[in-house]
């Protein structure tokens, strides 16, 4: 079983790589509004990579700020989806 704090940094480790990359990873927070910083494409490319890293599943109705708002829900959110 992945503990919610792996699921964050791997999270974490995707975003800065992938789309924020000129961002400094100190100025980046777990709590930070993900809706804010990337666009719908960026996000719905964020949903593959949890659903390929950890084995999701992510249906149309799950796609919400309170499940994919920042990178607390969505490790918060991957961990019900496992469990």
């Amino acid at each position: 079983m992945v503990s919610v704090e792996v699921v964050e940094d791997r999270v974490r480790q995707v975003i800065l790589s992938s789309f924020l990359p000129e961002t400094v990873p100190e100025a980046f927070h777990n709590t930070d509004d993900l809706f804010a910083l990337l666009d719908s494409l960026q996000v719905l490319r964020l949903v593959q990579h949890l659903e390929a890293l950890f084995g999701v599943q992510v249906t149309d109705d799950e796609l919400t700020a309170d499940n994919l708002g920042s990178v607390e829900k969505m490790a918060a959110f991957v961990a019900r989806k496992r469990d």
